[in-house]
């Protein structure tokens, strides 16, 4: 049995699976030396690719139907909508990920829609990938547009309710609660500004900071460590391996966004329980003076600054084992009540895939019975992967069989003349069929082997 393809999910631990290597290269390049600060570019390149390849897993993953442009289609958008969103709007630097989201999600919705779209006549040439790339970047552009008002609004908004969250220790838990629903969409690092003080950090930022390293680096491990130990799942290695780059990722990486959407499509009960417990974390951070003195978050995609907490300080390790504690055990008492839905990790059913022909002859008789028969034909030619035939009756065409057959395309350029798109046999095949043609006296004409549809079916 072949592999099936992996769900969503899964496929986006693809690319967080280097967020480690990225920051072990970061780590390394603190420093003037000439391999030092090629470390630091390689690793800084990686951080700042995360967007696009999740832009690629999604619409690889969402997409209906196969189309071997799709990972160009999601690319070209994201790189038009990133592009258009600096420049429309500079003082916005949260939008990657939510770049991420609209364009690896259009991108595989449309395509379907926009493959089947019929052109004027003087747009005949444009026919093909191009058309469906330059519709899906006007598309994704169109439905961010009115997104541009709602993200100027909501980024200074979220600023100014995060202040007066910090400077009221009550509302400890709503500040924590919504940095982490914010996460998946990349405007967590908004919040990081209220970290940073000229005069140097208050007592509120100090607890702020606290509870972001608290659940950084152990209350998201803990609940990696829930994860690790179901071992009763059906699919007990593939949760391994996602805790497993959960832990790695927390520990030595300071990107959360893309490891918490995968959380949210895991499990949204999970996230939920994420979210809430960080924001007990941070109203008792809020509540309670801390002694001790921590580092400062960074706004750009930096490691964490793990070398400079002060992991031996009492009320820090007092606070890290009990995040790690009720981290560990709110998600094990979680995932009893509310298992891990099998649909997130299970293989997909597979696309169905034509029937498999060995022998050539075979396969033109299949072809000549889905056309209606060899005296339906009146001539046919071929170039590359496409077979153009016309038929005497179009209603004798058995559409079920020739999509059976391999046909993966199939272009109405008039009511008798069809173009089908059926790979790099094309030529042989037609070649085949005058041959059984032949045998019959029957001798095709060559067809204007034209690639200029406008119906499509």
């Amino acid at each position: 049995m072949s592999q099936q393809p992996p769900t969503l999910a899964i496929s986006l631990l693809i690319p967080i699976a280097l967020m480690p290597l990225a920051s072990v290269l970061c780590l390394l390049g603190q420093g003037d030396q000439v391999w030092q600060q090629l470390a630091w570019q390689a690793g800084s390149g990686l951080f700042a690719l995360l967007p696009l390849l999740i832009t690629i897993q999604l619409a690889g993953q969402l997409q209906h139907e196969p189309f071997a442009l799709q990972p160009l289609n999601a690319s070209m958008a994201w790189l038009l909508l990133s592009s258009t969103l600096h420049g429309l709007a500079p003082e916005l630097h949260h939008y990657e990920m939510l770049s991420a989201l609209i364009a690896g999600t259009l991108s595989a919705r449309l395509h379907p829609w926009l493959a089947r779209l019929r052109l004027p006549p003087m747009l005949y040439s444009f026919k093909g990938p191009a058309i469906v790339i330059m519709l899906n970047c006007l598309a994704c552009l169109l439905t961010l547009l009115p997104l541009l008002p709602l993200l100027r609004w909501l980024e200074p908004e979220l600023l100014r309710l995060g202040h007066h969250w910090l400077t009221h220790p009550d509302r400890g838990f709503v500040l924590g609660f919504i940095y982490q629903l914010t996460t998946p969409f990349g405007m967590n690092r908004l919040f990081h500004l209220l970290a940073t003080s000229h005069g140097g950090m208050g007592q509120e930022q100090v607890s702020f900071v606290a509870a972001f390293y608290a659940v950084q680096l152990f209350g998201l491990p803990g609940m990696a460590l829930a994860l690790l130990a179901r071992n009763d799942s059906p699919h007990r290695h593939l949760l391994q391996i996602g805790g497993l780059l959960l832990t790695l990722s927390t520990l030595i990486s300071g990107v959360t966004a893309p490891l918490l959407l995968v959380l949210l499509l895991l499990s949204p009960a999970l996230f939920c329980l994420h979210a809430v417990l960080a924001g007990v974390v941070m109203s008792f951070c809020l509540e309670i003076p801390l002694s001790f003195t921590i580092p400062a978050l960074t706004e750009d995609l930096t490691p964490l600054h793990i070398n400079e907490l002060p992991l031996l300080h009492p009320q820090f390790l007092l606070l890290a084992l009990v995040t790690l504690a009720v981290y560990y055990f709110a998600s094990r008492m979680l995932l009893q009540l509310w298992p891990v839905d099998r649909h997130f990790w299970q293989e997909q059913a597979p696309r169905p895939e034509p029937e498999s022909h060995t022998d050539l002859s075979l396969l033109a008789v299949g072809y000549l019975k889905a056309l209606g028969g060899i005296g339906n034909l009146r001539n046919m030619d071929a170039s590359l992967t496409y077979m153009t035939v016309e038929v005497e009756s179009p209603e004798l065409i058995d559409e079920q069989a020739l999509i059976r057959l391999g046909v993966l395309t199939r272009f109405a350029l008039d009511d008798c003349r069809l173009q089908l798109l059926v790979g790099p046999v094309a030529e042989q095949l037609a070649g085949k069929l005058r041959s059984l043609a032949a045998r019959q006296a029957i001798y095709l004409q060559h067809a204007p082997a034209q690639i200029a549809p406008f119906s499509l079916h």
